[in-house]
This record gives structure tokens, C-alpha cells and sequence, in this order.
């Protein structure tokens, strides 16, 4: 994933549901001479919610993709100056992956909402998880305001 459109985790329950907050701004590069926030970027914002929750509630840190998108709605839109509040829920719970169900409202106006699977990635297919891994991990963490890893620092995981 090249940007994280989640800019902090407001509040999360392992194995159940993680709220989070996207501040639209005008400076960001999506929204050069577009008038709102891409309803793409609202949908892409739930998932990557889902996906922090659901490799934080994993009994080790795995990696998430999108499996599959079975419903997505945009019933009104995000401008520069919103503050989206995204809520994701593990609807279904696998060894293999989650079933997630998101809402991103502004205010009481839902924007976006979606329901999603998203498969762990098997062991040999996550990439190698040395020390500048574990480096950007760590500094992902501690701007959304998410605590540490298990084993942080000393083993991969």
C-alpha cells in the first residue's frame, strides 16, 4: 500500500470492531482539482481500517489483501474540511481471514460502506520482515496511536 488513508486509531476491541478518523485536506494529491474526496478513497480507507484491525486481532501479526468487495455504497460525498469517522466490524471470523463490515459517516451523513473479506496471506507468501520492516512498522504504529507489536525489536513477527 503506497498511502495510508487512515490518519488515527480512535478506538479498537481485538477480534471485534476498530474506529478510526481521515481528516480531508485540500493538500492532499487526490484531490487536485476535484471538487470532493473519491468515493474510491472512502472505500479504500474502510479497508485499510479492516485491515489493521484484523491483523491486530490475529493470534500473530499476519498480512491482509482484499479478497473481495460484495457490497460497497456511497450515498453522500466528503469534501475538504471533513473529518470521516470509519467503523469496521469483523462480521465473520476465520483462521484463513475476515469477513469485515465498514461505515464512514461525516457527522450523522454516512459516506461510504462496504463489506469485505479479507484473506491472511499465507507465511511464505509475506514478505521478509527484517530490521527496516520492523522500523516502518514501529513508526506506522506510533502515528495511528496503535501500541507495539508483540516482540517488537527483537524477533520478526
Amino acid at each position: 500500500m503506497r498511502y495510508i488513508l487512515v490518519d488515527r486509531i480512535l478506538e479498537w476491541e481485538k477480534g471485534q470492531r476498530i474506529k478510526a478518523v481521515k481528516s480531508v485536506t485540500l493538500g492532499e494529491p487526490f484531490l487536485r482539482g476535484l471538487p470532493e474526496y473519491p468515493a474510491a478513497l472512502i472505500l479504500e480507507a474502510i479497508v485499510q481500517t479492516g485491515g489493521i484491525l484484523c491483523r491486530m486481532s490475529a493470534d500473530r501479526e499476519r498480512m491482509t489483501v482484499l479478497g473481495k468487495i460484495s457490497r460497497a455504497d456511497f450515498p453522500a460525498r466528503a469534501f475538504p474540511g471533513d473529518r470521516i469517522e470509519i467503523e469496521v466490524e469483523i462480521a465473520l471470523a476465520r483462521p484463513e481471514g475476515n469477513l469485515c463490515e465498514g461505515v464512514a459517516k461525516v457527522g450523522d451523513r454516512v459516506v461510504g460502506s462496504a463489506r469485505f473479506l479479507l484473506p491472511f496471506l499465507p507465511p511464505e507468501m509475506e514478505p521478509q520482515k527484517d530490521a527496516a520492516w520492523r522500523d516502518r512498522r514501529a513508526k506506522l504504529q506510533r502515528a495511528l496511536g496503535l501500541p507495539p507489536s508483540p516482540g517488537d525489536g527483537s524477533e520478526e513477527g
